[in-house]
């Protein structure tokens, strides 16, 4: 009778190991309606696109992540003083500890963006991010842009919720 307890003490310490050693969205499959107001036919090319660009951000893959950014968005960069891909990387990576480090975004509406000419979409979600070794949840929303068959984004921007 012990011994039954102690395998199935186990096999449960096991299966939460598992689960808690992926990131929630990873190895889920994302409801598709989250993404309604986008055409039917883009929106899992849309998941993968946005998925690829969380995996870029939580790996601090700052190069990759550049390459997934908007057009639009790019050119709100060089308004800004960030003329090019070796200045956006070293902006973010002379930032250190002090750059907010995200884990992971899970979607919970998509809007279309009214303000924006083409295929625009809002993409509001929980973001969880840590900085330093504190861990938060917040919301947080990101634009998609749908340029010439190809999903780029803004960067993700966060609203703290306490």
């Amino acid at each position: 009778m012990k011994l039954m307890r102690r395998r199935r003490a186990l096999a449960v310490t096991c299966i939460l190991f598992v689960s808690l050693a992926h990131p929630a969205g990873a190895a889920q499959r994302r409801d598709m309606k989250v993404y309604s107001p986008v055409p039917e036919d883009q929106r899992e090319r849309l998941d993968e696109r946005l998925r690829l660009y969380i995996g870029f951000e939580r790996a601090r893959r700052f190069d990759e992540v550049y390459d997934l950014l908007s057009p639009a968005y790019l050119a709100s960069l060089r308004s800004r003083g960030v003329a090019d891909k070796s200045a956006y990387v070293k902006s973010l990576r002379d930032l250190g500890d002090a750059y907010l480090h995200i884990e992971d975004f899970t979607p919970y509406t998509t809007k279309r963006a009214e303000h924006a000419a083409g295929d625009v979409y809002l993409i509001e979600g929980w973001v969880v991010s840590r900085w330093g070794k504190t861990v938060h949840r917040d919301k947080g929303s990101l634009e998609a842009h749908l340029v010439e068959g190809q999903w780029y984004f803004s960067e993700l921007g966060l609203e703290i919720v306490d």
